[in-house]
C-alpha cells in the first residue's frame, strides 16, 4: 500500500492513496476526524462505509464525508485502488464562505458518480500542485483552489445523486446515540441494554454495519473532537478531557499513534 501525505497544514491535508490489498481486508483505514473530506476516486473496486451507509465508488467519482463521520473501505477484489483525499477544517473558510459551501457536508455522505468528461479532475490537480509552492504563496493558493473546487461541486447538484443503502434501524439509532453521548463514560452493557441487545449481538451488528468496534468508534470520535478544539486554539489537556478522555497520557499516546504528531504540534497555515 502506498499512503502518502502530500500536504499537511493546520486546516487542510491532502493524501494520495494507492492500494492492492487483498479482498475483504479492513480496519487499517477505518477512522473519523474533525475535517470535512472530499474523496476523489481515480480507480478501484472497493466498498466504502460511512456511518453504516455503503456504496461502491466508480472511477472518477466524488464522495463527500462530513466531519466526525466514521468511515473506512473494504477492497472487493485485488484491483488497484487509487484515490485522492482532501480534508479541511471549517475554520479554513471565512463565515460567508462557510455559509456557501458547508451545506454540502450536511445530512450525511454525498456521492457524485460518473464525473468523467467534467472539470473536477482539473480542480483536484490544481490543489495538488500547491505541494511544490513555498510560503506564503502556498497558503494563499490552497484556500483559493479549495474554494474553486467547492464551487465546482456546488454546480454538480444538478447531477442525479445515487442513493446509498441505509443501515439497519437499530444501528441508525445506536449511531445517533453514540454521536450525541461519546463524550460521556459509556458502558457497553448499558448501551446494548438500551437497544435491547446483548453485548455480543451489539458488537456483531455494529461491526457488520460500520467495519469497526464500538470501542474504536468512540475513541476516534473523541480524538477528532479534541483535535478540532486544539486547532481552534484550545489547550491540549483541556481538549482531551472535554472530548471524554479520562487520562491525558492515554489521550497523548492515542493521538500521536493516529495523527503521527503530538497534540501541541501545529501546521503552517
Amino acid at each position: 500500500m502506498d499512503n502518502k501525505e502530500l500536504l499537511a497544514t493546520k486546516y487542510l491535508q491532502i493524501w494520495h492513496n494507492k492500494s492492492d490489498q487483498g479482498q475483504g481486508e479492513i480496519d487499517f483505514s477505518s477512522h473519523s476526524h474533525p475535517e470535512n473530506e472530499i474523496h476523489y476516486v481515480i480507480s478501484g473496486d472497493v466498498e466504502f462505509n460511512v456511518e453504516g451507509y455503503k456504496y461502491s465508488p466508480a472511477a472518477e467519482s466524488l464522495l463527500l464525508v462530513p466531519a466526525h463521520c466514521f468511515h473506512g473501505w473494504i477492497p472487493r477484489t485485488r484491483k488497484l485502488y487509487h484515490r485522492i483525499a482532501m480534508l479541511f477544517l471549517p475554520e479554513m473558510l471565512d463565515p460567508s464562505e462557510q455559509a456557501a459551501f458547508l451545506g454540502l457536508f450536511e445530512g450525511g455522505p454525498r456521492y457524485f458518480p460518473n464525473l468523467s468528461g467534467l472539470d473536477i479532475v482539473f480542480f483536484v490537480q490544481s490543489l495538488l500542485k500547491c505541494e511544490k509552492m513555498e510560503e506564503p504563496l502556498r497558503c494563499l493558493s490552497l484556500k483559493c483552489r479549495l474554494i474553486s473546487l467547492l464551487s465546482e461541486i456546488v454546480l454538480l447538484h444538478s447531477t442525479p445523486l445515487r442513493e446509498l443503502a441505509s443501515p439497519d434501524n437499530r444501528i441508525q439509532g445506536l449511531l445517533k446515540y453514540l454521536a450525541e453521548n461519546f463524550q460521556e463514560e459509556l458502558a457497553l452493557a448499558e448501551v446494548a441494554g438500551r437497544f435491547n441487545l446483548s453485548k455480543n449481538h451489539l458488537n456483531v451488528l455494529f461491526r457488520q454495519a460500520t467495519g469497526t468496534t464500538v470501542h474504536r468508534y468512540i475513541r476516534m470520535k473523541r480524538l477528532g473532537l479534541a483535535r478540532q478544539e486544539i486547532a481552534r486554539g484550545g489547550h491540549p489537556e483541556e481538549a482531551a478531557y472535554g472530548a471524554g478522555f479520562k487520562d491525558y497520557s492515554n489521550f497523548f499516546r492515542a493521538y500521536k499513534s493516529f495523527y503521527g504528531s503530538s497534540p501541541s504540534d501545529a501546521g503552517l497555515c
